[in-house]
């Protein structure tokens, strides 16, 4: 015979109840439950071997140790998460683990968005483009109060530049630990190869038709992964990037790679948006549209090829291919963009690229 009690909501106070049970010989017993008030105080979390000076050894691969804790005890604590980035979610490219105490459940984050889960001390490792968790070096136990987590991380070689480490804890009302947002300390195994800013380029020369694919090439000599999550395209018909009739913020990040966000003219009045190579037309009948049926994002020069493992070889460039429309192009129009590395290196306001007339 099982009876379950309800937790208590944030803020209510202590509590006392009875569980009265008849059985069929006509006896009875009575329970007493008591509760107690649930704390709003947020969880805890605790990195239990931080690096010395907040600067941990070049090699690598590191073991970190934290721990989460909370009042309400350990079924409250909704998840804990390790991320190891440049910067916090810059450009989504990361190593992000989370663990979920109550289903003993790592999930890592793909470059694709999605976050597949494994379970710790099994066989083999977890992996995406930034690094590599060994499950059967990696450990998880727990007590009435806490969950504690071992992750053995190696960094993959595209993980160029300095990484900061972030360790939050999550609780089932969301409140976040007050080390959110906040580096633990840096890591840095993979040097950068230069400090020079990437380049925005024209594969081919724009030519004077009012329709046609305009063919970017977007460069890191760190990596293409390097640069960092959006980057605009803006095309105006006078020397006022601002008041361009097509402005274009295209996501580069990995769970948003190709998508694009229009906005039309200096009222920044929105058009629409949707993915690179999906089906359908923004804008059509305006001053400027974007194809998203003809236009491509690709790491491949070849775009009909698979893109290569940027682990396997430096690759340094994206491609950039978008189908655009304009209602003319007297006067000329200034084709701007901006481009900035994970280092914040490179221009946030829009240079210009070439002209279309």
């Amino acid at each position: 015979m099982q009876y379950g009690v309800g937790a208590n909501t944030a803020g209510a106070a202590a509590r006392t109840g009875t569980i009265t049970i008849s059985f069929s010989t006509g006896q009875t017993a009575t329970l007493t439950v008591n509760e107690d008030a649930l704390s709003s105080s947020p969880p805890t979390l605790a990195l239990l071997n931080p690096p010395p000076n907040g600067v941990y050894p070049s090699s690598t691969q590191q073991t970190f140790t934290f721990q989460a804790s909370s009042p309400n005890g350990l079924a409250y604590i909704n998840r804990m998460e390790l991320e190891i980035n440049n910067s916090l979610y810059a450009g989504g490219d990361d190593c992000r683990a989370t663990y979920y105490p109550s289903a003993g459940i790592l999930y890592l984050t793909a470059y694709d968005g999605f976050a597949y889960g494994y379970t710790l001390g099994s066989s083999g490792t977890a992996s995406n483009d930034h690094c590599i968790i060994s499950l059967s070096s990696s450990t998880a136990t727990a007590t009435d109060t806490s969950a504690t987590v071992t992750l053995v991380v190696t960094l993959q070689p595209s993980a160029v530049g300095t990484q900061n480490v972030y360790i939050s804890s999550t609780d089932n009302s969301g409140a976040q630990s007050a080390s959110y947002g906040i580096s633990f300390g840096t890591w840095l195994a993979y040097h950068e190869l230069t400090t020079s800013p990437p380049t925005v380029s024209m594969v081919s020369p724009v030519t004077t038709a009012t329709s046609q694919v305009l063919y970017f090439k977007l460069s890191d000599s760190n990596g293409f992964r390097y640069i960092d999550g959006n980057q605009v395209v803006m095309l105006a018909y006078d020397a006022v990037p601002n008041n361009a009739p097509c402005h274009l913020t295209i996501d580069l990040s990995p769970q948003y790679w190709g998508f694009v966000y229009q906005i039309m003219n200096g009222g920044w009045n929105f058009l629409g948006s949707g993915s690179i190579g999906s089906g359908g037309v923004v804008g059509a009948g305006g001053p400027c549209a974007l194809d998203f049926t003809n236009s491509k994002i690709h790491v491949n020069p070849n775009p009909a090829l698979p893109d290569p493992d940027p682990n396997a070889s430096l690759v340094t460039d994206i491609y950039l291919d978008l189908s655009v429309i304009v209602a003319s192009t007297t006067p000329p129009v200034n084709i701007y963009a901006t481009l900035i590395d994970r280092a914040g290196r490179g221009s946030s306001t829009p240079v210009l690229v070439t002209q279309w007339q």
